[in-house]
């Protein structure tokens, strides 16, 4: 069987974080809150990824998201 490059990608805004993961096409909304951030990084640890991008628009940042995956 092939072995498909995964990956996420992270819109960060003031309230929530949109989520896709390619190529699977799965699509999430979480609220931009530590609790929340904490069960995505749980998510994201079931899928063999290899490489998180995020886009803060409007200098937004989600520390938490990039401390918590280490």
């Amino acid at each position: 069987m092939e072995n498909i490059s995964q990956w996420v990608g992270i819109d960060v805004s003031k309230a929530t974080l949109d989520v896709y993961i390619r190529p699977m096409g799965k699509a999430l909304k979480v609220a931009n809150t530590e609790v929340e951030i904490s069960h995505l990084v749980e998510q994201l640890k079931s899928f063999d990824l290899n490489l998180i991008v995020l886009e803060a628009t409007g200098g937004f940042k989600s520390n938490d998201l990039s401390c918590s995956t280490r």
